[in-house]
């Protein structure tokens, strides 16, 4: 829902009528999934551009809902050792403009509206063969 604040009511003939100012806001989330069952484990890092925050999210599951200006949103994930990133994708589809898996950044747009309307940014990663090589010894 939107947060409204009251800014004045004027009285018309014993009828309150309402001014509002509401800052449009959007609803996001960012996940993450392995590649493959039991290969990955951990707390995963993001940034949104624009913000100072660190995002934080368990594999297989997501952040805590993020309150946004709708439009287009810039998510960056903080790269580990040992760990790749290999896809990225939007709940619903079709909210994904851009992405740049190499580099670990995804732009998705985020419609204005409740969270009902959020849109979730899964970053899908795997132990880099480096590291699977070294724990199949």
């Amino acid at each position: 829902m939107l947060r409204r604040t009251w800014i004045a009511a004027m009285f018309s003939a014993g009828v309150v009528v309402p001014t509002t100012a509401s800052a449009a806001q959007g609803h996001m989330e960012i996940g993450t999934e392995a590649n493959s069952e039991g290969s990955v484990a951990g707390v995963f890092q993001f940034r949104i551009e624009g913000r100072n925050e660190v995002f934080e999210a368990p594999l297989r599951h997501c952040t805590r809902p993020i309150t946004v200006e709708p439009g287009l949103v810039s998510v960056r994930w903080i790269a580990r050792p040992g760990i790749q990133l290999v896809d990225i994708y939007t709940l619903p589809e079709g909210r994904l403009v851009d992405s740049d898996v190499a580099h670990g950044r995804a732009t998705v747009v985020v419609p204005q509206g409740d969270i009902s309307t959020q849109t979730v940014a899964i970053f899908r990663v795997e132990i880099t063969s480096a590291d699977s090589e070294r724990t199949s010894d």
